[in-house]
């Protein structure tokens, strides 16, 4: 594996699961998290930077999708004109984020590729820097570090989440190293010992993701795992234990599973986020509505600068209006049909977390801040099957030229075995006798 592609999967990791440690680390430090977050920013900007430059040269570098690109252009200059000329608060903040986090390590990632590049490396890397993040949150959860704003609330009170790190982040950070466990575990060749490994950070990761007890990572880790095990049949038999461990993981004993239960059946008229997401999202349909062409601004002004639609197609549309969703669509719809095509066979886990991170931005987050969805959509969009599909070859004149054509494209052409319907060895015993 050449240089490029092996920073490329380092920065496909930091920005999976990079942040996390960084807050999780600041905050054992005693330190706030921008002390140390702002410097991992820096380094992931220039390790981009570094890879954008190595690729102009490198064989094998991925290409850029244009339509990503455009979406990237246009977006941005929604962000210049609200802080420039509009002068809602806070776009001057999300234009930076959104070039530093999103645009530049995306276009990178582009530029590393994915030829040569296997899912297992990628979702070892992945498991060993979520695991991390992982083991602070669980051990900062016995010490009694766990930060929590809403103690006196009696819906939010049962949240695992720390200061600079809130539990829909955390909650997702443990979801990926579960499905990069459980993709490991199934599709890879393993020993005793990496079995056990595996296994325990598959338990470890989703104790931590129902201690987050966030709605949307809880969804995102159960609907991008039943596609991975409905994707193949065969692997629908390694579920059968974990189905016989139900009952006793739903028992009413088990507090971590009754809070869970008790934050899907609350209603969302007693969920206090749920309500101003809700009134965000009333908002962003309306003032789409309003301006349906080109979209009327990145946030509602009368919100506070904390406040959006938490879902990334509405707030497309109310920033970037039928332009917007015609592009980001484009999209969405490319990628799913590569993902029919190839893209699921050849990239397992990456298709994966790729459903796992739609749902995560269906349900949360932000255009300026889904670095993970972009990265994971573009390396869909950009990837080209590993091996092309034969030509079909015509009659026994044109097939010599097509084959030294096909191999002039960089195709190999493909050998057909014909299968003789007639025994030759049991024909020629007869013939002698």
């Amino acid at each position: 594996m050449s240089r490029l592609k092996r920073l490329g999967i380092v920065l496909r990791v930091l920005m999976l699961v990079g942040y996390p440690i960084v807050a999780l680390i600041a905050m054992y430090a005693g330190q706030d998290s921008t002390m140390l977050s702002y410097p991992y920013r820096a380094f992931v900007l220039v390790l981009a930077l570094v890879i954008i430059v190595m690729s102009i040269r490198a064989r094998g570098a991925g290409q850029i999708d244009s339509l990503a690109l455009a979406f990237f252009f246009v977006y941005g200059c929604r962000l210049v004109y609200d802080w420039q000329f509009a002068e809602i608060v806070g776009a001057e903040k999300a234009f930076l984020f959104f070039v530093v986090v999103v645009v530049t390590p995306t276009l990178a990632s582009m530029r590393a590729g994915l030829t040569g590049v296997d899912d297992s490396t990628f979702g070892l890397w992945t498991i060993i820097g979520g695991t991390i993040a992982v083991v602070l949150a669980l051990a900062g959860y016995y010490l009694g570090l766990a930060y929590n704003p809403w103690a006196n609330s009696e819906y939010d009170s049962n949240r695992l989440m720390f200061e600079g790190l809130n539990p829909i982040s955390l909650g997702h950070t443990a979801g990926m190293v579960a499905i990069c466990s459980v993709f490991l575990l199934i599709e890879t060749r393993r020993r005793l010992l990496t079995t056990l490994i595996y296994g325990n950070a598959v338990v470890l990761a989703t104790v931590t993701v129902l201690l987050a007890n966030s709605r949307g990572p809880i969804l995102a880790l159960g609907i991008s795992l039943g596609w991975f095990f409905l994707a193949r049949v065969r692997r629908l038999l390694y579920i059968a234990p974990v189905i016989l461990l139900l009952p006793f993981f739903m028992s009413e004993d088990n507090r971590l599973i009754a809070n869970v239960v008790e934050r899907f059946s609350a209603g969302f008229e007693t969920s206090g986020s749920s309500g101003v997401r809700l009134v965000a999202q009333r908002l962003a349909i309306d003032a789409f509505l309003e301006e349906p062409i080109l979209g009327a601004h990145y946030r509602d002004p009368s919100l506070g600068v904390g406040d959006y639609p938490h879902n990334l197609f509405i707030e497309v549309a109310m920033a970037l209006g039928l332009a917007g969703i015609g592009m980001l669509g484009t999209m969405v719809i490319q990628s799913g049909k590569k993902m029919l095509v190839f893209y699921n066979e050849e990239h397992p886990l990456l298709a994966t977390l790729l459903i796992q991170q739609f749902v995560a931005v269906s349900l949360s987050g932000t255009i300026w801040g889904a670095e993970a969805f972009f990265m994971l959509l573009t390396l869909c969009l950009t990837a080209q099957p590993s091996v092309q599909p034969p030509r079909r070859l015509g009659n026994s004149r044109n097939r010599s030229q097509e084959m030294v054509g096909a191999a002039h494209e960089g195709c190999r052409p493909v050998r057909t075995v014909l299968k003789c319907p007639i025994d030759l060895d049991r024909f020629k015993k007869r013939s002698i006798s």
